[in-house]
């Protein structure tokens, strides 16, 4: 059906089937435009389609059902009206109007569209292009550039559907783009003067006219010749077509800037200003490692390949520029070598010095198997700075496997000390009138009673308790099990922390094993900020996770601190390791966090992650060690529990805990040092494996503390 040069035109259209029909435009329906259609628009049309279906319909180029310039079609009322698999060759698979489909077409709301085509756009409804879209036009806003720069822009074309308007027959291949240059003047106000057009400005632009090709037009090739100044791009469309076609934004801002100071400075015969870089023979590769330079600075001279040179980049060197530049380590080798070295004959001599005098009690009270494993693990970790450049694979991993090695024997070491002692030291606590002290993990302990132990003839229950025979002996079954459990608790520790440093070694190692297939020297080859380069281990991923796990163990040593310095009957080392822990959570993993995670610059991040930790692990060997040599050697007094140990003089019985019982056993003066010696057996009685040995020896030495009163 074909309407052209009608008027008042009224149909309707119900229960029908249009199917297999074909057409130049609209394979079903034409509507020209109508006969003196401005005259007729207060007309009444009643238009109706209900109850249809349009199928398998074609059109040679728009609107495989209906092809539309009819203004009034919008009166059209179309319900329950399907179109089924309708083809266009250009645009519109069922529905096509040049223009304002607000007018030309209808409401299509009530219809259904199933599996309709066109070639170019629109597989349902389409109109001829209407909009222009600049592409990424953020990018543009207070564009700066160089006179003689290339300015790429790319542009869409979208019909009023927007859909993107593909046109892969090249219909639409005669709409094209041309950029003009508008200069920018402001007014007394200082606001830009847009009434004035300024199209004859100097200005030259070239590669400034494009088409669209697939839907596309890219202008690559826009090349600008102004000078210095402010400037509005502007776009204009010139097409065949009637319609209007609009720009969603039809300018950009373009700020032209005075020449770098690496750029010749030329002027053209129209006195325009043209930045040119410098020239170099091919064989420079200017748009990878090199950049061409002009060798006597003077920007007003003649861009000739004899006054320019070819400067490599930073990171590259050699005649090509192909060859290069790695970060040279060679004085912090010198420098880290030099001092470990020293460090690790001063920790061999400290090792000697621990076995020799291991009779020592300050020694042997402390045990000098967790001396020497400490200092095996500083060890560990002094060695693997002889890799901390890890320049390749084999060197990270031995640093790897070394360091951490040596940090986590350190850590289990150090957190035996610091839990020991925050189990076993006392606590002197206000309570009513009397002070009771109790190991800070059991002053709960039986419905808060104070534990005690059973006598033959009588029971301490309580602070108010009394003895009523003075012939003390100790039962074996009476209520000393706190101090036992207290052992228990610590010698799970012990076996606890060596199972989980040996799991996290054998991690360490297999971590190691199975990352080696991704050694590549073209990716792990990394550029420094700088642009040295170096290797950059593929375990420098697994170091974060390491390093969070390595400074959790340090928190749950602090939490344990936290008590320790509340307590007497402790080692006094354990004081000092306390302070070095603090120091240690400082500038130990934490510091590889940090930097992990705030710093991109491969080389500063080496450097301050190995001074930082170098100097936190050769402090916690200090602290752990000093007392030894100062005790033993200075002091003569090694085998004075008063030296290391300390146990405060006090109104407290030591076995019963409180300051009101009729043993009368105060820590004083006179028997500090023999209690000291008795109280550090309970250290050592943690070590004992066999749980009845363990017993018998906490009865026996409980015995001798309550016979030492006595006697």
């Amino acid at each position: 059906m074909c309407f052209e040069d009608y008027h008042n035109i009224q149909f309707d259209i119900n229960n029908s089937e249009f199917e297999n029909n074909k057409g130049l435009n609209g394979g079903v329906m034409y509507f020209g435009k109508e006969k003196n259609e401005n005259e007729n628009e207060n007309n009444k049309h009643e238009l109706n389609i209900k109850n249809t279906n349009f199928i398998n319909n074609k059109s040679k180029y728009f609107g495989g059902v209906i092809y539309s310039k009819y203004k009034n079609l919008h009166s059209l009322i179309a319900s329950n009206t399907k179109f089924i698999n309708n083809y266009a060759g250009v645009a519109g698979g069922a529905l096509f109007s040049p223009n304002y489909p607000q007018y030309y077409l209808f409401d299509y709301n009530n219809c259904e569209f199933m599996d309709n085509k066109a070639e170019s756009h629109g597989n349902d409804y389409a109109t001829n292009p209407s909009l222009i879209k600049l592409l990424n036009d953020d990018k543009y806003h207070d564009y700066k550039m160089k006179s003689g720069s290339y300015l790429p822009i790319s542009f869409l074309i979208y019909d009023s559907y927007e859909n993107i308007i593909h046109d892969h027959y090249h219909y639409y291949s005669d709409i094209y783009i041309k950029v003009l240059v508008e200069k920018i003047n402001y007014n007394s106000k200082g606001k830009s003067n847009d009434n004035d057009n300024n199209y004859g400005e100097i200005s030259i632009l070239k590669g400034n006219i494009g088409s669209f090709v697939n839907g596309i037009c890219e202008l690559n090739n826009l090349r600008v010749y102004m000078n210095p100044g402010e400037y509005n791009l502007v776009f204009k469309v010139e097409s065949l077509l009637e319609e209007e076609i609009l720009f969603n934004k039809d300018f950009i801002d373009v700020k032209i800037e005075a020449c770098d100071k690496d750029q010749y400075n030329v002027y053209d015969s129209n006195n325009i200003l043209i930045c040119e870089n410098p020239i170099c023979p091919n064989s420079c590769p200017t748009n990878s490692t090199a950049k061409c330079i002009i060798s006597d600075n003077n920007t007003y001279g003649k861009n000739d390949i004899k006054n320019n040179k070819c400067q490599c980049n930073d990171g590259w060197t050699g005649e090509l520029c192909d060859v290069k530049v790695f970060v040279d380590f060679s004085k912090y080798n010198k420098m880290i070598s030099t001092i470990t070295t020293l460090m690790i004959i001063l920790i061999f001599l400290i090792q000697i010095h621990t076995l020799m005098y291991r009779n020592q009690k300050i020694i042997k009270d402390q045990g000098y198997l967790k001396i020497l494993l400490f200092n095996f693990g500083v060890t560990l970790f002094l060695v693997s700075q002889f890799f901390s450049t890890q320049k390749n694979y084999l060197f990270s991993g031995l640093y790897f496997v070394l360091k951490h090695m040596g940090i986590n024997l350190i850590i289990y070491i150090t957190y035996i000390y610091i839990y020991s002692g925050s189990q076993l030291g006392i606590k002197i606590i206000k309570n009513n009138k009397s002070f009771i002290s109790l190991p800070p993990s059991l002053l709960d302990v039986n419905n808060n009673s104070y534990t005690s132990l059973k006598m033959s003839s009588t029971i301490l229950l309580n602070k108010n308790s009394l003895f009523e025979n003075s012939e003390l002996t100790l039962d074996k079954n009476g209520d000393f099990n706190y101090i036992i459990k207290i052992l228990k608790n610590i010698r799970s520790s012990y076996i606890e922390g060596l199972f989980i440093y040996v799991l996290s070694e054998f991690i360490n190692i297999l971590v190691v094993i199975f990352n080696q297939k991704d050694d590549n020297e073209l990716t792990n080859i990394k550029q420094n900020s700088d642009g040295r380069w170096l290797y950059v281990s593929p375990l420098k991923k697994y170091e974060l996770i390491i390093n969070i796990y390595e400074f959790i163990f340090i928190m749950i040593i602090i939490i344990n601190i936290k008590n320790l310095w509340k307590l007497t009957g402790i080692f006094k080392n354990s004081i000092y390791m306390s302070y070095a822990v603090i120091f240690w959570a400082a500038t130990g993993p934490s510091i590889n966090i940090i930097s992990n995670t705030l710093t991109n610059n491969y080389y500063t991040r080496i450097l301050f992650e190995n001074y930082l930790n170098y100097m936190c692990y050769v402090i916690m060997f200090l602290f752990h060690s000093w007392d030894k040599i100062y005790y033993i050697n200075i002091k003569k007094c090694g085998n004075d529990p008063k030296c290391y140990f300390l146990l405060t003089e006090t109104e407290v019985c030591l076995i019963h805990r409180a300051n009101d019982c009729k043993c009368n056993l105060k820590i004083a003066k006179n028997n500090r040092n023999m209690l000291s010696d008795y109280y550090i057996q309970y250290y050592n009685y943690s070590k004992i494996i066999n749980n009845k040995r363990r017993d018998d020896s906490v009865l026996l030495l409980s015995s001798n503390i309550i016979r030492l009163n006595f006697n």
